[in-house]
């Protein structure tokens, strides 16, 4: 099973997806600091 903490360390170029998707919804909605 590649899922959980197993998945991203077998495959850690998905973290930095994760991470990268993350970062630019972050700057395209910097908006929803407000909300939190």
């Amino acid at each position: 099973m590649d899922t959980g903490i197993y998945a991203v360390v077998r495959h850690p170029q998905y973290t930095g997806g994760i991470y990268a998707i993350f970062l630019t919804t972050f700057l395209w909605y910097p908006h929803w600091l407000f909300g939190v």
